[in-house]
């Protein structure tokens, strides 16, 4: 028997604007995409009050699907109270766990402090007719906060790539390498605390005297406050890196990520808090083998589809183990690659968006 169709209308809040490369840009973009494919009209909104409020009066929506707890209660106001007689469909963000509902983000370490809790993020989260989540870490947690799993729906996420140009990037890369021909190594995010980009340096630093020649790329947005700014300006002096300027993020199969992946002979990732990164997805998707750090939210899901490390010195080893053997680093994205495809989909990550809406939409659920 064919799968229900979806006929109603969605308003999606992204936390960004849509063209940006940002992680939970992205997730809104596939989101758009994925529901569409199943049936669904929709339109995507930046989640800011404003912006919410008119498009809920000239969309009409029957259902909000939030990306993000916490920027979907900015979207709100930062009030759950703001929230509109509309089925809410909430898609669990990448640092949400840690950042808005308390989950310890150095479970195994020993004077890290614990996750924040954010009281109305919380409060949000049980208000929401269904909850969208992308590993099985997330669904606990939501479970629990709610109450009850029957709401709580696992999407598996499949990411698509775009390889549109990003002008000047391969002379970027050469001016970093000196001119010469070398291994690239690919960062990605924002220069904030959670992402830990002071590991940046002393891990290229070691890397840089194995293979003199060697350009670690960071990519990113534009610093946004002070701290940010000085990381910037250490990493602008150091040689042999290059720091990326913005590039657009398209829609699902367009942008730019793959274009950048496709120079790429690693992807590192430093984060001390994790959710599931589009961008990792990105690279497993793409062929490059991944060293992420061994955080809660990365071991949840990455298991020997990339190497996980707990401190620099052992992101060095393991780069440096992918960077001379080939065949190594070959075979990782090959299992990366065969991972990808026995667990997720576009027609599994639809039915799964899918099934929160019509749960979102019941009348049991909204009685």
């Amino acid at each position: 028997m064919p799968e229900p169709r979806l006929t109603h209308r969605v308003l999606i809040l992204s936390p960004y604007v849509l063209g940006s490369a940002r992680g939970n840009a992205s997730t809104a973009r596939r989101t758009a995409s994925r529901l569409e494919q199943a049936g669904a009209v929709t339109r995507v909104v930046q989640a800011i009050p404003s912006e919410v409020a008119q498009a809920i009066l000239d969309f009409q929506p029957d259902v909000l699907h939030g990306i993000h707890v916490g920027h979907t209660l900015r979207g709100l106001g930062n009030d759950p109270a703001n929230l509109p007689p509309l089925p809410l469909v909430l898609c669990i963000g990448g640092n949400d766990l840690f950042e808005d509902l308390g989950v310890n983000p150095n479970q195994d370490a020993t004077g890290e402090e614990e996750g924040e809790t954010r009281a109305d993020s919380v409060r949000l989260i049980r208000q929401a007719a269904a909850v969208v989540v992308a590993t099985e870490a997330q669904r606990v947690t939501a479970a629990q906060l709610r109450g009850s799993g029957t709401t709580v729906f696992l999407a598996p996420r499949f990411p698509e790539v775009g390889h549109e140009p990003i002008p000047k990037l391969e002379g970027l890369i050469a001016s970093a390498a000196g001119g010469e021909r070398t291994s690239v190594l690919v960062w990605s995010g924002a220069l904030r605390r959670q992402k830990r980009p002071e590991w940046i340096l002393p891990i290229h630093r070691a890397l840089r005297g194995i293979f003199p020649t060697l350009v670690t790329v960071v990519a990113g947005p534009s610093p946004r406050d002070e701290s940010e700014n000085a990381s910037s300006k250490t990493l602008q002096g150091e040689p042999g890196i290059a720091l990326l300027p913005p590039f657009p993020g398209g829609g699902p199969g367009h942008g730019c990520a793959g274009t950048l992946l496709a120079l790429a002979d690693v992807v590192l990732n430093t984060s001390r808090t994790e959710g599931m990164s589009n961008f990792i997805l990105e690279a497993l998707a793409e062929g490059t083998p991944v060293v992420a750090a061994n955080t809660p939210g990365n071991r949840d899901w990455l298991t020997t589809q990339a190497l996980l490390f707990d401190t620099k010195e052992q992101a060095v080893e393991l780069i440096r183990g992918l960077l001379e053997s080939p065949s190594k680093a070959k075979a990782q994205a090959d299992l990366a690659r065969g991972w990808l495809a026995e667990t997720a989909s576009p027609e599994a990550e639809a039915k799964a968006l899918s099934e929160a809406h019509q749960a979102a939409l019941a009348p049991s659920e909204n009685d």
